[in-house]
């Protein structure tokens, strides 16, 4: 049996960062200053948020700017949008209210809601009936208003 004691006394570091897009090159040029500082080269999870964001800019910059700096890091790319949705917690989404202001239509939207209530179980089979139900009551409210 062979058994190494491990250092802790010089642990590696490891940084969680958070990068406002609109100020992406400022940011990552004082990321650069505080790993140039690490005694080991750090493990970091870098998430970028804001809006537009060049996706390909981003990982290009990071590629090339951390090569050789770090031991590792990961990148997460978070668009305003989606940062919105993530916000949202399950238990406190109205998912009816959410239907209604986004499609703007309040049939459609509970369209919308009995298929999400029928689906989150995975009833298939149902959902393909209410979609045939609801597409057949608008065929037959389109053909009463070209009679009129």
């Amino acid at each position: 049996m062979r058994i190494e004691e491990v250092n802790l006394i010089k642990i590696r570091p490891q940084f969680r960062i958070k990068i406002d897009y609109a100020n992406f090159d400022e940011e990552l040029k004082r990321l650069v200053d505080i790993i140039g500082g690490c005694e080991k080269p750090p493990v970091v999870h870098i998430t970028v948020e804001g809006k537009e964001i060049d996706r390909q800019r981003v990982h290009q910059a990071l590629n090339e700017v951390l090569a050789g700096k770090v031991l590792h890091f990961r990148s997460q790319i978070v668009e305003e949008a989606e940062k919105k949705l993530i916000e949202l917690k399950t238990s406190e989404v109205n998912v009816q209210a959410l239907l209604k202001e986004y499609l703007k239509d309040e049939r459609i939207a509970e369209f919308g809601h009995e298929l999400f209530k029928v689906l989150r179980f995975g009833d298939v089979e149902e959902a393909k009936r209410i979609a045939e139900d609801y597409f057949r009551r608008m065929k037959q409210n389109v053909v009463k208003e070209g009679t009129s």
